[in-house]
């Protein structure tokens, strides 16, 4: 079953800032490490953007807040249901699937897909 978040996703970009880390969680947003897989990415970015963000594996939406808050358009796609809901906060729209299993139809074109820390699990 493909479940689908759209939720109030808030206006103001720079309001959208995802905790470092959510207690329990094995994810942890690495930007501050010049070297983790988080801050290189960001790297290959341009600091103010306005183009469209495809994040698999979304997780808690740390990509997806950093993303936002220069201005990028962010859809995220997250196995784990629980992830989902809270990446929903900074995703315009969060497509609940197992990247195993068939992909969602997306209905746009995206300029930058993201698979961080993704392809090594």
């Amino acid at each position: 079953m493909l479940d689908i978040l759209n939720p109030d996703v808030p206006q103001d970009a720079s309001r959208a800032v995802a905790p470092v880390s959510v207690a329990g969680s094995p994810y942890q947003f690495k930007e501050t490490d010049p070297h983790s897989s988080h801050s290189v990415m960001l790297s290959l970015l341009p600091q103010i953007g306005n183009g469209m963000v495809l994040d698999v594996g979304a997780a808690h939406g740390y990509m997806a807040a950093a993303l936002r808050a220069r201005g990028f358009r962010v859809t995220g796609i997250e196995a784990d249901p629980v992830l989902a809901r809270e990446a929903a906060n900074y995703c315009e729209e969060v497509f609940v699937v197992d990247l195993d299993g068939p992909l969602p139809e997306l209905k746009c074109e995206f300029d930058v897909i993201l698979y961080g820390d993704v392809l090594e699990h």
